[in-house]
């Protein structure tokens, strides 16, 4: 989001702003970005010297809570000094509608922030947006990654690739009586967009309704897809173009979810439509309202 609080419009993947190990092999924690976005409110240094000795955390963890924060879009960074955005004014502020991160819908709002960015998060990204597989070992979508990094000429990255999808899984997901610490210590499992069977070894990553997921938080990522686009999308997947249906599989959404989901949203935002061109399901716009008030409808309920 910009200063003004208008829509950022979305960043496309290109090979020579790919980028991996940002986040030093830390998934998103609980309390990280209310901690940081505490200190943006107070226009604090995030200097890694005196953050280790105020938070108890290592340099590289300091490293890793900045890079979510600003990945999040809820801290923005000028050298050290940080100052939250207006996502973050809105979310984390004095007056934030959910500065202690309990919502669902922030977590979904969350979610749709660092899925949507190749820029600051190329393996994230990947996962949600061009990752079809329904079920998967962690092996099989590293090896996938690194494959298409290198056709798309990504030079090196890897290791830090396979880390990085390490570190998505770990994230999103915990493996029953396996999972460690770290995976207690994330909200984002309760998203259920990633589970383990245990019974195969393997993840999987199936569409599903999503009832805890606000039609609201779906209209908003819609309005920047718009916004990007400059015109009409797609919203659901055909098996020709299923890049083209970034809703459905960023949110792991079943067609029919998505399509009631985007419908409830046009109904209370009817400067938005949905109808179907061509045996096409699309979203088309007048014109995107502001930020907040997009996202005040996220939060409606």
């Amino acid at each position: 989001m910009s200063a003004g609080g208008t829509l950022a419009a979305l960043p496309e993947f290109a090979p020579n702003k790919a980028t991996f190990g940002r986040a030093q092999t830390f998934p998103l924690r609980l309390g990280w970005l209310p901690k940081a976005c505490g200190l943006a409110r107070e226009n604090g240094d995030f200097a890694a010297d005196e953050l280790i000795a105020e938070w108890g955390v290592g340099k590289n963890m300091v490293t890793s809570i900045r890079h979510w924060a600003a990945l999040a879009g809820v801290v923005a960074f000028d050298g050290t000094k940080a100052a939250l955005t207006p996502l973050g004014e809105f979310v984390f502020g004095a007056k934030g509608v959910d500065p202690y991160l309990e919502d669902d819908a922030t977590l979904w709002l969350l979610h749709w922030q660092m899925a949507s960015r190749p820029d600051l998060f190329t393996a994230g990204f990947w996962f949600f947006n061009r990752f079809f597989k329904p079920s998967f070992t962690e092996q099989e979508a590293a090896k996938e990654m690194a494959e298409k990094m290198k056709a798309a000429g990504v030079k090196g990255g890897e290791d830090a690739g396979k880390r990085d999808i390490g570190v998505v899984l770990r994230m999103y997901c915990r493996r029953g009586k396996n999972h460690n610490e770290e995976s207690l210590e994330t909200p984002f499992p309760g998203l259920g967009l990633i589970t383990y069977d245990d019974a195969v070894k393997e993840y999987r990553a199936d569409p599903d309704r999503r009832e805890t997921l606000p039609p609201g938080v779906v209209g908003y990522a819609a309005a920047q897809l718009l916004q990007a686009e400059e015109g009409p999308i797609a919203v659901r997947a055909d098996s020709a173009n299923p890049e083209r249906a970034v809703l459905e599989y960023a949110f792991r959404l079943d067609g029919d979810s998505l399509l009631e989901k985007l419908d409830s949203f046009c109904a209370k935002m009817p400067i938005f439509q949905l109808q179907q061109v061509g045996g096409v399901w699309q979203l088309s716009g007048n014109g995107i309202p502001p930020a907040k008030q997009l996202l005040e409808l996220a939060y409606a309920n």
